[in-house]
């Protein structure tokens, strides 16, 4: 969901602390060129990608290979089979730009 607001990592300190709105999309689905593609956090330790947020777990695909972040506010790459509670979001894997 582009727009939705950040859940509470704050505690990370990786996030921007203003969200991407509808606004800020194209009509194509790509960011408006005025607006940078990532931030990076304050601790100058992180680059966040802008308009890209974590996704609620009810919303992830099973039996896929899918960005997962566990309780501890660490990410991984793997497959969810759906029962694990230790998962708290997710996001889609980004994919490479067409030449």
């Amino acid at each position: 969901m582009i727009g939705r607001a950040l859940m509470s990592y704050d505690f990370l300190g990786i996030f921007n602390e203003s969200p991407m709105t509808y606004t800020d999309i194209k009509s194509d689905g790509r960011l408006d060129p005025r607006n940078a593609s990532h931030t990076i956090n304050t601790d100058k330790t992180v680059a966040v990608a802008e308009g890209y947020y974590w996704q609620p777990m009810d919303s992830c695909p099973r039996g896929v290979k899918v960005q997962l972040l566990g309780q501890g506010g660490v990410a991984v790459y793997a497959v969810w089979d759906g029962r694990s509670k230790f998962w708290t979001d997710w996001a889609p894997l980004p994919r490479r730009r067409e030449s």
